[in-house]
């Protein structure tokens, strides 16, 4: 025989779940949450101009994982940009993907365009474009970030520099275009990945690594004035699979051995302002995917 209070206890205990039951399936049916309330937007980070009137006053709001979207055409820009004490943010230069890129009309003379300080990690720089009269479009003195799809135009140095600790930075992508000495400079230890840019006309060396270790992969580097890709001191670059053309003094400097993978043709640009390929170019028929960071254009 039951106990009578350990019935009484059962009974409540059925009661309340079939009560709970009943409760949940009401909310369900019913759609849980209020109707009326608009769907939360996604945000659409910090736009210069708007938000902020300048990209400085936007990296002094930004916390780590905003997004700086420069919502303007052009930005003139005449004291560098230096991005320190801040992690993981991104300078989006695209406010659509499909977007022109945002033009950064630099007026730094003999100083970097933009500057990301050792203090600062998980930097992404993308979809930004640099005239005017600078030295060095990017410096990546951090030790990882991204800079991708960028264009880096007439730079009176190099139009990216990276040196000690940056072994984790990737370089993606980008159209590195007459660049005064070198397209990418790898000094003091650094090893970033660079991956799938072109880069046309320096005026020294299109890849140039001191004491650095870079991995070098797809990358189109044509009509340097003096070496495609150089190599200084120890280490060097581990190249694969680039194609390397029309260099004054030789494709590669006396230390430097190309891959097996590599090549040495005409790119057959299609013309010398987008740098977009001939739908016959070799850089778009190798095994290990398109050479260089842009695709064909349209046949005439």
């Amino acid at each position: 025989m039951k106990h009578p209070y350990r019935a009484g206890l059962q009974d409540t205990s059925r009661i309340a779940l079939l009560s709970a039951l009943l409760l949940s399936l009401l909310v369900v049916a019913c759609g849980g949450d209020d109707p009326a309330a608009p769907p939360q937007e996604e945000n659409p980070g910090i736009r210069v101009p708007g938000d902020a009137e300048s990209i400085e006053e936007a990296l002094t709001l930004a916390e780590p994982g905003d997004v700086i979207v420069l919502a303007a055409d052009t930005l003139e820009i005449s004291v560098p940009i230096e991005i320190e004490e801040i992690d993981g943010i991104t300078l989006r230069g695209r406010v659509q993907e499909d977007a022109p890129r945002a033009v950064l009309r630099l007026a730094t003379a003999g100083r970097q365009g933009i500057t990301v300080d050792t203090s600062s990690v998980g930097i992404t720089i993308e979809g930004i474009e640099m005239i005017g009269n600078f030295s060095t479009g990017v410096q990546f003195n951090s030790p990882d970030g991204l800079l991708r799809d960028c264009r880096i135009d007439g730079a009176r140095s190099y139009s990216i520099s990276t040196t000690f600790p940056a072994a984790n930075v990737r370089i993606e992508e980008n159209l590195l275009i007459r660049p005064g000495v070198f397209g990418i400079n790898c000094v003091g230890g650094s090893e970033p990945v660079v991956v799938a840019n072109t880069i046309a006309f320096s005026g020294d060396c299109g890849i140039y690594t001191l004491n650095a270790s870079p991995r070098c992969e797809r990358n189109l580097v044509a009509h340097s004035v003096r070496y495609g890709i150089a190599c200084f001191g120890v280490g060097g670059p581990v190249l694969d699979c680039s194609n390397v053309f029309d260099s004054g003094t030789s494709n590669y400097s006396f230390l430097c051995e190309p891959a097996e993978s590599d090549f040495f043709e005409d790119p057959l640009f299609c013309d010398e302002v987008s740098f977009m390929l001939q739908p016959d170019s070799p850089c778009l028929t190798k095994a290990c995917g398109r050479v260089g960071a842009v695709d064909a254009c349209e046949s005439p």
